[in-house]
């Protein structure tokens, strides 16, 4: 479950919900005309692609670190700290 988003750095998860984990040998990602985790060289819950990818490459070439909300798909990410919390009920 995704809970409700706050902060600012926009919501990127949310296209990925429900999605099967993906990894360059087995494709998950919605998207019947590539491999979206062989173009970007890393596992993620692709759906159709790309709108956050906190496992990426950090490379000019594939755009590797991506959280499109923030800054769009043309900045580019050294590292990134990804942090989980448990939905409070």
């Amino acid at each position: 479950m995704l809970g409700a988003y706050t902060g600012d750095a926009g919501d990127s998860l949310r296209k990925h919900v429900d999605m099967k984990f993906s990894t360059t040998d087995v494709d998950n990602d919605n998207d019947i005309t590539k491999d979206c985790a062989v173009i970007y060289q890393s596992g993620w819950w692709f759906n159709k692609c790309i709108e956050s990818n906190l496992n990426g490459v950090y490379d000019e070439e594939t755009k590797g670190i991506v959280w499109n909300k923030w800054h769009g798909f043309s900045s580019l990410y050294k590292s990134v700290n990804m942090a989980i919390r448990p939905v409070r009920t």
